[in-house]
């Protein structure tokens, strides 16, 4: 201790000396700052010396250089380990929180994947790699036959509904087969149908005939699975299609649509028009789909 300095002195001149801010030597010793500063410049006086920097120069470790007006946040996070404690209490529990909610999103698409759960899923635009085609049995029957399809917000029975329309031109076939419609393979909604039960929507058509629902596969020889859509001139239908009842036609060795594993062997999903020598259509239809679901 040293000579002339009272106890409350020689308490401030150590904490001075310590590198605490005289805010926060007001803080631990739970006085105004106004005193801490009568008391410091009382000690000054009594130590010959006028600047913080002196004091340290004198009677503190000379290599140190503090100002006059160091920061306080600063000091409180050298010299307040309560407060990193605190700091430190709050950046654990942030990461358990975050923790937490990668647990609860991991769980929640573990469990939506199981085939028991129904998905309401946006067809387009959340899955962006649909494109309208045609093909035919030659290419030459393709020439005036077109597709295209459309995304846009319709009020159906009161309800704002996203609403995939699909629109389709048919040349007159007679002989053999064309197809026109939208069709993608988009890795989610693959992969979903690939460990789906079925599949669930509403549409709205004019009554035409020919329009399918359709599975391309990926075994060798491109096997396709089919399962008509039916539609009523401006009546809503639905739509619910459990995976197996679709079809595989046209070909004398059936092939299974799922694996060992119950995994189907779908690889793209495809909405069309389609006309055969068994059932020739042929000019323009509009089908609007809507509410789409695997389950």
């Amino acid at each position: 201790m040293h000579k002339n300095l009272t106890l409350r002195e020689q308490e401030i001149l150590d904490l001075l000396l310590d590198s605490v801010s005289p805010k926060d030597i007001a803080y631990k010793l739970n006085i105004s700052y106004s005193t801490v500063d009568y008391h410091r410049n009382k000690l000054y006086r009594k130590l010959g010396v006028q600047t913080i920097q002196e004091l340290h120069a004198k009677y503190g470790a000379a290599e140190q250089s503090v100002p006059e007006n160091y920061s306080v946040k600063e000091e409180q996070s050298k010299k307040n380990p309560e407060r990193k404690n605190k700091k430190l209490i709050l950046l654990v529990s942030s990461g358990t929180l975050n923790l937490f909610f990668i647990i609860l999103l991991t769980w929640y698409f573990i469990t939506a994947s199981s085939e028991s759960d129904i998905y309401p899923m946006r067809i387009f635009p959340e899955y962006k790699e649909w494109e309208a085609y045609t093909n035919a049995a030659y290419e030459s029957l393709k020439v005036n036959s077109a597709a295209s399809f459309q995304i846009e917000y319709e009020t159906i029975q009161g309800q704002k509904k996203e609403v995939l329309t699909i629109y389709t031109n048919i040349a007159d076939s007679r002989v053999d087969w064309i197809n026109a419609g939208a069709i993608t393979t988009d890795n989610i909604l693959i992969r979903r149908l690939q460990k789906a039960s079925g599949i669930r929507f509403n549409v709205i058509g004019e009554g035409e005939p020919g329009w399918e629902v359709q599975f391309w596969t990926d075994h060798e020889e491109r096997i396709s699975y089919d399962y008509p859509i039916y539609t009523e001139k401006n009546q809503v239908i639905i739509m619910d299609i459990p995976l197996s009842l679709f079809n595989q036609t046209g070909w004398d060795v059936q092939f299974p649509l799922s694996n060992n594993d119950n995994k189907k062997h779908i690889s793209h999903f495809v909405i069309h028009r389609n006309t055969n020598h068994n059932r020739p259509v042929s000019g323009e239809s509009t089908i609007k789909i809507y509410d789409f679901m695997i389950y």
